[in-house]
């Protein structure tokens, strides 16, 4: 069963926001960030967030919400049961 872009797309959000803005402030709270320029502390940011959304937040969340992640509304179960039905093979 396929997953949902939406509500992928959604969960990635989920996992991302709270984290991004933790870091993004602690990096602003420490002296010696101050004067980097913005390129300087998103990339620092990213080092950080991409693993942790690689290696903890979406292995953790994906596992937790699969069933909400597959689930489809009856019009698209509809749907997607005419088109294999009208496919040949």
């Amino acid at each position: 069963m396929k997953t949902n872009k939406w509500k992928m797309a959604l969960l990635v959000w989920s996992a991302m926001f709270p984290y991004s803005t933790a870091v993004s402030y602690g990096l602003a709270q420490l002296p010696f960030t101050a004067h980097w320029p913005v390129f300087v502390r998103t990339f620092c940011l990213t080092c950080l967030l991409v693993p942790y959304m690689v290696c903890l937040a979406l292995p953790f969340l994906t596992q937790r919400f699969q069933k909400w992640l597959q689930q489809t509304t009856h019009a698209g179960q509809a749907m997607s049961g005419t088109l294999e039905q009208s496919l040949p093979g």
